[in-house]
């Protein structure tokens, strides 16, 4: 329990330099690791795809990807279109109040994590 009119303490300011080193030798660990792992996939990458390919081969990639890749690509080419119709579309059946609820609802993320985040 504090007393009567004393002063208020204050944080150590040497805590405050430690937790600020230790912050930045930690992100310079990591921009380091990761342009070291970057570094190394790039070579990898190359080194792969050293072989010379016809423009046939180029352009039309046969054969060259797993059925994974090729379902997430037309995966994100379905949420792609999805994201730039589905607001008009909303519009045209439902009226302009459908697209502020959509437009409330696609924000609302981001002002509840500025709301109650660290501050």
């Amino acid at each position: 329990m504090a007393t009567v009119g004393a002063a208020p303490s204050m944080p150590d300011e040497s805590q405050d330099y430690k937790y600020f080193i230790i912050s930045y030798c930690t992100c310079v660990f990591a921009v380091v690791a990761f342009a070291t792992y970057a570094i190394v996939r790039y070579w990898m990458f190359r080194r792969k795809q050293a072989r010379s390919e016809t423009p046939d081969g180029f352009i039309t990639a046969r054969g060259t990807q797993s059925k994974w890749r090729i379902m997430y690509s037309f995966f994100s080419s379905a949420v792609g279109a999805w994201c730039l119709v589905s607001p008009s579309q909303f519009a045209v059946y439902n009226g302009i109040v459908t697209v502020a609820t959509y437009a409330i609802a696609s924000g609302l993320p981001v002002f509840i994590l500025a709301l109650f985040g660290n501050k």
